[in-house]
C-alpha cells in the first residue's frame, strides 16, 4: 500500500486552458450560490429552513457580512460539469498517488473576498469522526494563486512528532493519527488547543492557479484574513477509501436537515460555528 501524504503540492495539474473551464464551472455555482441567498432574503428565511425543504447547493455567508459567499457546498451534485472536468480527474490521480480506490465525502470552495475571515488552527479529523471513514484525503484546487497577502495556507509539518496535548489516537488503515486536543462548542469551536498550537511548527504554502495541495485529515493547518485587494478562491474536494463505504449523499443529507449543526463548522468565520448544539 502506498502511503498517505501529510501534505503534498502538485504544481500545474490543470492546464492554462483547463482553468479557463473552471473558472467557468465556477461562476455559474457563484449565480446558483447568489440566487438562493436573495431568494431567502425574499422569502425572509433563514437557511437552515430553507435547505430542510430544498436539496440543493449549500451557500454559507461570513459572519461579519452575511450577504457575502465565504462557502459553497455539494458542487460535484449540483454541476455534471463539475463532476466531468474536476472530480474525475483529480480522483485518478489522487488514487494513484495513495494506492487504493477513493470516493468523494464533500466538496466546497471557499472563498476568501478581500479582509475575509481567517481559518484558525485546526484539523478536519473532529468534522468527520461520526461518519465512519477512519482517514480523508483532501485536495486543494487552486483558482487563484495562494500568497502571503491573500491568506495562504500554513501547515504543520512537525505534528506526527508531537508528543503534547493529544487527546487520542486514531487507528486508519494506513496507521495511526494523533488527535489534539480542541474547543468543543463556543466561538471557537474546533480551534486546536493553544499550548498545542505554540508547539506545532508551521509551513507556508503558496501556489499557483491549477495546482493543487493534498493533504490528510489529521495534519493541522489554518489561513490568515485576506489582505489582498482580489479574491482569493480554493475548491476542496474530500475523499475517503473506497472500502471504508461511500457517504457522499448521507454526508450533505444530514447537513441540509441539519444546516447550523456546528460540527459542520469546524473553525469557520461563520456564526454557525459558535452555535451549541
Amino acid at each position: 500500500m502506498a502511503d498517505f501524504p501529510d501534505c503534498q503540492l502538485i504544481t500545474g495539474f490543470f492546464t492554462a486552458e483547463q482553468c479557463v473551464q473552471l473558472d467557468a464551472i465556477y461562476q455559474d455555482l457563484d449565480a446558483q450560490a447568489c440566487a438562493i441567498v436573495q431568494q431567502t432574503l425574499a422569502e425572509n428565511c433563514s437557511l437552515a429552513d430553507f435547505y430542510r425543504r430544498q436539496p440543493t447547493l449549500i451557500v454559507v455567508p461570513e459572519k461579519q457580512s452575511p450577504e457575502r459567499i465565504c462557502r459553497m457546498e455539494y458542487l460535484n451534485g449540483s454541476s455534471d460539469a463539475f463532476y466531468q472536468q474536476v472530480t474525475l480527474p483529480v480522483q485518478r490521480r489522487l488514487e494513484a498517488l495513495v494506492g487504493a480506490k477513493l470516493t468523494l465525502f464533500k466538496d466546497k470552495c471557499n472563498v476568501k473576498a478581500p479582509q475575509g475571515g481567517a481559518f484558525p488552527p485546526h484539523q478536519d479529523a473532529p468534522a468527520y469522526l461520526n461518519f465512519g471513514p477512519t482517514i480523508f484525503i483532501t485536495v486543494g484546487i487552486m483558482l487563484d494563486a495562494l500568497s502571503v497577502d491573500n491568506g495562504c495556507l500554513h501547515m504543520a509539518t512537525n505534528y506526527r512528532r508531537l508528543n503534547a496535548g493529544i487527546k487520542q489516537h486514531c487507528t486508519t488503515p494506513y496507521g495511526n493519527y494523533p488527535l489534539f486536543e480542541y474547543f468543543v462548542g463556543g466561538p471557537r469551536n474546533g480551534d486546536i488547543a493553544d499550548e498545542v498550537q505554540a508547539a506545532l511548527q508551521w509551513e507556508t504554502i503558496g501556489a499557483q492557479v491549477g495546482d493543487l495541495l493534498v493533504f490528510n485529515s489529521f495534519i493541522p493547518h489554518f489561513s490568515h484574513i485576506n489582505n489582498s485587494r482580489q479574491h482569493r478562491r480554493v475548491l476542496y474536494l474530500t475523499f475517503n477509501l473506497l472500502s471504508e463505504g461511500s457517504y457522499y449523499q448521507r454526508y450533505y443529507q444530514k447537513k441540509w436537515q441539519d444546516y447550523s449543526n456546528p460540527q459542520f463548522h469546524i473553525s469557520t468565520p461563520t456564526t454557525h460555528a459558535a452555535l451549541s448544539h
